[in-house]
């Protein structure tokens, strides 16, 4: 099949990085020394039925220098699969349990520094023993997730339902199980806060909050917009036990991820699960963009014939956001490259001492794709960049000239951005940088 050829990007040489395939189909990664290419998943129909396999390393292009670069040829990762693909059938999750386990350990972060990441987060945890289906949630200690916050009859029943975008609203009564008080910290809440409900370690749901509630209601509960954001499904499925007792953490939550996780998780439009995980995971899926936005930009990459070199000119290409990038930074170009990304775009840019960064950003047409979240190598964990789902993947030591990757998920627009850099440490600063960059991308002059 032929693919579309660009120019240099941020990867190992293409004869480093077929060396090391062998390496990595052994061992659910690459052999010591790499950190792969930016993940891409392979097509649908060559992935058995709940297999946790090892991914292996995508085919590579090259292209010749342009004028606009002097860089010799890097290799290019392997496109997602094609939109329209059946989505890969895994085995059914299992029943629901009732064990009650503690929070897995945060995880260090990239730069080596956990307070950084996660061990100076706060989160308030607040024990409920009641989920109230009758909607009423009158007394201490109950709450309840509703599909329509105008409906009280409209109450989730199914553990399913909270983690499908069926829940838009919850409701909690000001006073815990232990009948403390609460309504201080929930007249507090804001959008875009974020809080855990919790019955166990592989059965828990962060929500993104979407509204604060009114504190002037004249009700004995709160009630609190809410949005999924990431979940573990392996420990409960079907009916929810009204009886069970959880616990719901407002503030900081610590990230996900790294050789701590237990359990699969998912995160946006994202999958991590723990290395040599033999349990079900949910089924990867396609989704191709509405027909309006295929049309839309099959007209535009029609008449699209040359890259862009100027950020105005990028601004026509469909999904583009601006960086915020350091004066003496260079747009190298940007342009439709439908092998890396069907429907969207790819740029790169090159700083001083010859660091350079590329992103990517395309309709997220491939769902829950599973990411090993740890291999002994490499690492993957949660994070929220810009008040939307993410995920870091980095080497933890300095060997070669690959600082990380950053993938972000914006649920408004159904699009991933993927942000990643080379150059080697001393060209490039860090992957906290990497990070900045990534977050600059949902910053004016880019829309929200």
């Amino acid at each position: 099949m032929t693919r579309a050829r660009h120019w240099a990007i941020l990867l190992l040489a293409a004869g480093l990085v077929m060396a090391l395939a062998g390496g990595l189909a052994a061992c659910g990664g690459p052999a010591d020394g790499a950190l792969p290419p930016p993940e891409s998943p392979p097509s649908p129909a060559a992935t058995p039925e709940s297999a946790v396999a090892p991914v292996e390393p995508p085919a590579t292009a090259t292209l010749p220098p342009t004028a606009a670069s002097s860089s010799p040829p890097a290799t290019i990762p392997e496109s997602p699969p094609a939109p329209g693909g059946p989505p890969v059938p895994d085995a059914p999750a299992p029943a629901a349990t009732a064990t009650s386990e503690p929070a897995a350990a945060p995880v260090e972060s990239p730069t080596g520094d956990p307070s950084a990441a996660t061990d100076e987060a706060e989160a308030t945890s607040l024990l409920y023993d009641t989920y109230d289906r009758s909607g009423a949630v009158a007394e201490p200690g109950h709450y309840a997730f509703l599909a329509d916050p105008a409906d009280p009859a409209s109450v989730v029943t199914a553990y399913e339902e909270l983690r499908d975008g069926t829940v838009t609203a919850l409701w909690i009564h000001t006073h815990d199980a232990h009948g403390v008080p609460q309504a201080d910290l929930y007249d507090a809440v804001e959008a875009g806060d974020l809080v855990e409900w919790r019955q166990a370690a592989d059965c828990f749901v962060r929500y993104q909050v979407t509204a604060g509630p009114d504190p002037a209601a004249p009700t004995a509960y709160r009630e609190v917009g809410v949005a999924w954001m990431t979940y573990a499904y392996a420990g409960c499925t079907g009916a929810i036990d009204p009886n069970q007792s959880a616990t719901l953490a407002w503030g900081d939550l610590p990230n996900l991820g790294g050789p701590t996780l237990t359990t699969p998780i998912v995160h946006g439009s994202f999958q991590l699960i723990p290395e040599n995980w033999e349990g079900a995971i949910e089924s990867h899926e396609i989704q191709p963009p509405p027909a309006s936005t295929i049309a839309a930009f099959d007209a535009i990459a029609a008449t699209w014939t040359d890259r862009a070199r100027t950020e105005e000119r990028a601004a026509e290409l469909p999904y583009w956001r601006t960086p915020r990038l350091p004066e003496d930074w260079q747009l190298l170009g940007a342009g439709i490259y439908r092998a890396i990304t069907p429907y969207g775009y790819v740029a790169l840019w090159r700083g001083p001492r010859g660091a350079e960064v590329e992103i990517d950003g395309a309709h997220a047409d491939s769902k829950r794709w599973r990411r090993i979240a740890a291999t002994g190598l490499h690492v993957r964990h949660t994070l929220v960049i810009a008040g939307r789902p993410a995920y870091v993947h980095y080497r933890p030591t300095d060997l070669y000239p690959i600082v990380g990757v950053v993938y972000i998920y914006d649920p408004a627009m159904d699009a991933e951005y993927r942000v990643f850099a080379s150059g080697g440490s001393r060209a490039f600063p860090d992957i906290d940088t990497l990070i900045a960059i990534a977050a600059s991308l949902f910053e004016p002059p880019n829309p929200p």
